[in-house]
């Protein structure tokens, strides 16, 4: 008997309706968004003449 042969668990498989991306997309995209979404912000808009931890474009 494996795991997902109980009557208890209302998931599918992650086999089942799309794989474990296709269920979990969002958990894995959502944090790189954010980590770059806070990096080009520093970049763009923290950037001034004396500051020392950003790459200054502007």
């Amino acid at each position: 008997m494996n795991e997902h042969d109980r009557d208890d668990d209302p998931r599918p498989p992650a086999d089942e309706e799309g794989g474990f991306f296709a269920e979990y997309w969002i958990w894995i995209l959502a944090p790189l968004v954010l980590i770059m979404g806070a990096l080009l912000y520093m970049v763009f808009f923290m950037g001034g003449d004396d500051s020392p931890f950003t790459y200054n474009i502007m």
